[in-house]
């Protein structure tokens, strides 16, 4: 359940550390205690972790440069390939870094998480800490009288900002469906981890069938207006060909589809292909995300919140 307003004044009091100036999220493959994980639990994190710090009077800044995304960025250009962090002068050691993830769905579990994370940063020794943090706000961090959306903003987007020649591959894909930015919506389809096209056919994986793909068929056609034009971006194209089928006013590419985060099979060519899928849906007018997950998808949620698009979640359970 949501909060109406932001909840963690509790923590203020409790922080007591006087050596620890700034806190770093670090999205890369592998952390000491976790693999890595997902963008848009990365985004989702880090715009907590905006808040958190603020709240603390602490620095909050983003890392991406270990992880094969950064390359494609354009503060990658900035960078040295000596595990430095040029922000803080401080030699980053990128094999020691943990893991904290938690999903939040009761008060009770941010509490008791919170109040243990803090403890963490109040024995820490250093100025700067690198972490991952994935945790999720309990209320609506894109009401902009909070004013966080609107910091988290400021940090972490320049630093997700793509080189040109990204922005050309997404005109290209555009054009070739007879569109350009800001002139579509996107119906964004999260069938699930164990549906990713990773070097698996679709029947063997994990029992998925038919009968699901024509549940996602006719629930995208209650909510999609059949008087505009959408793309279609998915976790899966064996899904994705089977819906733009049905609604001709939906229009899809084939991806080399990849999970930024756990996928260790990933490639350049599939990282690009996910980098132009988060740039369709920061340059569409409006987002249409149907989840097989409770917690919706981190992926189009949270750039739509970074780039100030509409967003609408539904839910899909799978029905094996």
């Amino acid at each position: 359940m949501l909060h109406s307003s932001p909840n963690l004044g509790y923590v203020k009091n409790m922080f007591t550390n006087t050596k620890l100036k700034k806190i770093v999220n670090v999205y890369q493959k592998q952390y000491v205690n976790s693999v890595g994980q997902g963008i848009g639990d990365f985004l989702r994190g880090s715009i907590y972790l905006t808040y958190l710090c603020d709240l603390l009077g602490l620095e909050f800044d983003v890392d991406f440069s270990n992880h094969p995304l950064s390359k494609f960025f354009v503060c990658s250009e900035q960078d040295t390939n000596t595990n430095t962090n040029t922000n803080t002068n401080t030699i980053v050691d990128y094999n020691n870094i943990y893991s904290y993830s938690c999903f939040f769905f009761k008060f009770e579990e941010e509490v008791n998480t919170i109040r243990q994370f803090v403890s963490m940063l109040n024995s820490y020794e250093n100025e700067v800490l690198h972490i991952f943090c994935n945790y999720n706000l309990m209320f609506n961090a894109d009401d902009t009288s909070f004013g966080i959306i609107q910091r988290a903003r400021h940090i972490i987007c320049p630093k997700i900002e793509p080189k040109d020649f990204v922005f050309t591959l997404l005109d290209n894909k555009l054009r070739s469906i007879g569109l350009e930015r800001n002139k579509y919506a996107v119906i964004h389809v999260r069938c699930g981890d164990h549906l990713l096209n990773l070097n698996k056919s679709y029947d063997n994986c994990y029992n998925v069938t038919i009968k699901h793909t024509n549940d996602i068929i006719n629930f995208v056609g209650k909510f999609c207006n059949p008087n505009k034009n959408y793309v279609l971006l998915g976790d899966n194209n064996f899904v994705k060909t089977a819906v733009s089928q049905k609604y001709p006013n939906l229009k899809m590419f084939r991806s080399q589809i990849t999970h930024l985060g756990e996928d260790t099979t990933n490639n350049d060519y599939a990282i690009l292909d996910t980098l132009v899928d988060f740039l369709i849906i920061r340059f569409s007018r409006h987002v249409l995300s149907f989840s097989a997950y409770g917690h919706g998808s981190g992926f189009s949620k949270y750039c739509s919140s970074l780039y100030d698009v509409p967003f609408q979640q539904m839910f899909l359970q799978p029905r094996f």
